[in-house]
């Protein structure tokens, strides 16, 4: 069986699963909820998914790729979309130098407005969801990777609140064209998933 990377439009395109040792024996149930954007009707394969241990489910990961540099003053981020993060929702960086920014203000398919301008982000730089503003880890930590797209909302726009999926713990991926990025702690904690980009076998 081959594998090829379909091109869809400018540098987006679709992750491929290189390889899948392991697997979630029956998947999982990810939780939804209100954390969907109104525009967005589907949760990409390769997603990070993430064990809230204290209501025991399943969420998934909110990140970003900066498409454009952004000097320090900037408020305006723009990232490739389709665009995951809401207004009042925080989001961060995990490898910039400066302090994390803070308030999502206001958003569009292919920008983020923040509240905070001490900042500078270089393209490609992957942004995530954080906890609160001016923090440093994500809002959640990664279990696994979603094996399949999920439809989260209907053309109607209907939300399913809670989608059954298979996620994979083991095996390679062709992280380079994951249109939403992965953060450094993701790969790190995913240590028995390789990251590869383009090209790479």
């Amino acid at each position: 069986m081959s594998l090829y990377f379909k091109k869809e439009t400018g540098t987006v395109l679709h992750p491929v699963f290189l390889k899948i040792l392991e697997r979630s024996q029956g998947g999982a149930l990810i939780k939804v909820d209100s954390r969907v954007p109104t525009d967005l009707h589907t949760i990409f394969e390769g997603t990070p998914i993430a064990t809230n241990t204290t209501a025991g489910e399943y969420m998934w990961m909110k990140s970003a790729v900066v498409a454009t540099a952004c000097a320090d003053g900037a408020t305006r981020i723009v990232i490739y979309p389709p665009n995951p993060f809401k207004i009042g929702e925080f989001v961060g960086a995990v490898d910039m130098a400066a302090a994390t920014f803070g308030t999502i203000t206001a958003v569009a398919p292919t920008y983020v407005v923040t509240a905070q301008t001490d900042f500078s982000l270089a393209k490609g730089e992957v942004l995530y969801q954080a906890n609160a503003a001016n923090a440093t880890a994500p809002k959640f930590r990664p279990y696994a990777l979603l094996e399949n797209p999920i439809i989260v909302r209907e053309e109607d726009g209907t939300t399913k609140y809670n989608v059954f999926a298979p996620l994979v713990h083991r095996g390679s991926i062709a992280a380079s064209v994951f249109r939403w990025g992965y953060t450094t702690d993701v790969k790190n904690r995913l240590n028995l998933i390789k990251f590869r980009n383009q090209g790479q076998v």
